[in-house]
């Protein structure tokens, strides 16, 4: 299943409007790069902390977009209910629906290179896969050295 990129941008625009928590520095990165940037990094820190600190900062409501891995729920699912104990609110909607929309990918940080992938454009306008690149550059290189291709 392809990642649905125009799917993921609308859902990350709605995400604009919340604290979002990630894992680590490679997550908010990737969610920066969609124009996210009320992240907070919560790797290295205790479940505990994480949800003090955000009493302390009187949040309201929160989207844990931890990793989609087994790691990641499990870390997500002790957060929300925390959160949840200290009158917090999670979003699990946009969660349930990034989730569906990417795909293979099961990593945050993915979403980057992923994304960067894709907007490569030729010079006519079109995007093509890296493969796609690299045989074609391939061809146009055995040209220019008199090879057939």
């Amino acid at each position: 299943m392809m990642l649905d990129v125009e799917e993921l941008k609308k859902i990350l625009t709605e995400a604009r409007n919340e604290l979002v928590l990630v894992e680590g520095k490679h997550d908010r990165e990737a969610l920066e790069y969609f124009g996210v940037y009320d992240v907070l990094e919560i790797s290295g820190k205790s479940v505990e902390e994480v949800v003090d600190s955000l009493v302390e900062m009187k949040v309201k409501q929160i989207l844990i977009l931890t990793d989609f891995d087994s790691e990641g729920k499990k870390l997500a699912g002790m957060v929300k209910k925390l959160a949840q104990a200290n009158g917090i609110k999670v979003d699990e909607s946009l969660r349930k629906r990034i989730g569906k929309v990417l795909g293979d990918l099961k990593r945050i940080e993915e979403l980057k290179p992923y994304f960067k992938k894709l907007k490569e454009v030729d010079a006519h306008g079109k995007t093509f896969t890296i493969n796609y690149k690299i045989r074609r550059r391939d061809r146009v290189f055995r040209r220019w050295h008199g090879r057939k291709t």
